[in-house]
C-alpha cells in the first residue's frame, strides 16, 4: 500500500461548490472548485501544495449539485471521511420534478432503507445501495438556510446516506420513475455548511468543526 504522505501545515477548508463547476484538477470544459478557491481566497494552490501532497477534495460532487465540499491537503483525513466502513454520514436536500402521493413517499422511504439496486448510468453498471433515509417532513427552516427552491408540485426531501456511488442520489430517484431538479449537500460528519458562504466562497473549518470530526477518528 502507497503510503501517506503527512502535509508540513495541514489545512482544512469548507466550500459552498456552486453549480456548473467540478471537483477535478483540471476540466477543458468546465471550471474547477480549484479555480473558484484561488479567485475567492486570493491563495495559490502551491502554498498548500508540496512535498508529496496537495490540496484535494474529500469526495466529490457532480456538476449539477452544489453544497459543503471539504477541501485539504491532509489524505489521511480524506480517506478516512470516505471509506465506507467508516460510516461517515453525508445529508442533501434534493428537490423532484415530479409530485408524489404521501402513500408513494412512505413507499419509496421504505425500499431505500432496506436497499435497492442502482439502475446503471454511463460505465457504471447495476449496483447495490443499501440504508438510505428519506425524511419528507425535515424542517421548512433548512430550506429556508439553504436557499432550496421549492414549488407546490416539487416534493424536496431529507436524504441521509454513507455511501458515495456514483450519481448515487440521481440513480436513486431515476428508479423511482422520478428526476432530482436540484441537489445541495449540507452536512458531512455532522459539520454543516455555512449559509453565509455564498456559491463558490470558502473558508477555514473552525476549532469546533474540526473537534466534531475529530470524533469519528477516536
Amino acid at each position: 500500500m502507497r503510503k501517506r504522505k503527512i502535509p508540513e501545515k495541514p489545512v482544512y477548508f469548507m466550500m459552498n461548490k456552486k453549480k456548473g463547476s467540478v471537483c477535478s484538477a483540471v476540466s477543458s470544459r468546465r471550471k474547477t472548485i480549484f479555480e473558484d478557491f484561488v479567485e475567492n481566497t486570493g491563495s495559490s494552490l502551491e502554498e498548500f501544495s508540496g512535498g508529496g501532497v496537495k490540496l484535494h477534495s474529500v469526495g466529490r460532487l457532480d456538476a449539477e449539485s452544489e453544497g459543503l465540499i471539504l477541501l485539504t491537503n491532509d489524505g489521511l483525513f480524506s480517506n478516512y471521511l470516505t471509506r465506507r466502513e467508516n460510516h461517515i454520514q453525508k445529508k442533501y436536500i434534493a428537490v423532484l420534478e415530479k409530485d408524489i402521493s404521501p402513500l408513494t413517499k412512505k413507499e419509496f422511504s421504505l425500499r431505500a432503507e432496506n436497499g435497492v439496486f442502482l439502475p446503471p448510468e454511463k460505465k457504471f453498471g447495476e449496483q447495490f445501495c443499501s440504508c438510505i433515509i428519506l425524511d419528507w417532513d425535515f424542517s421548512y427552516e433548512l430550506i429556508k438556510k439553504y436557499s432550496v427552491p421549492v414549488k407546490k408540485n416539487n416534493p424536496s426531501c431529507l436524504i441521509t446516506l454513507e455511501e458515495g456511488k456514483f450519481h448515487e442520489i440521481r440513480r436513486l430517484f431515476t428508479l423511482f420513475e422520478n428526476s432530482v431538479i436540484f441537489l445541495k449537500r449540507i452536512s458531512t460528519a455532522n459539520v454543516f455548511l455555512d449559509e453565509k458562504l455564498l456559491p463558490g466562497q470558502c473558508r477555514t473549518l473552525f476549532k469546533e468543526e474540526m473537534d466534531i470530526i475529530n470524533q469519528h477518528f477516536f
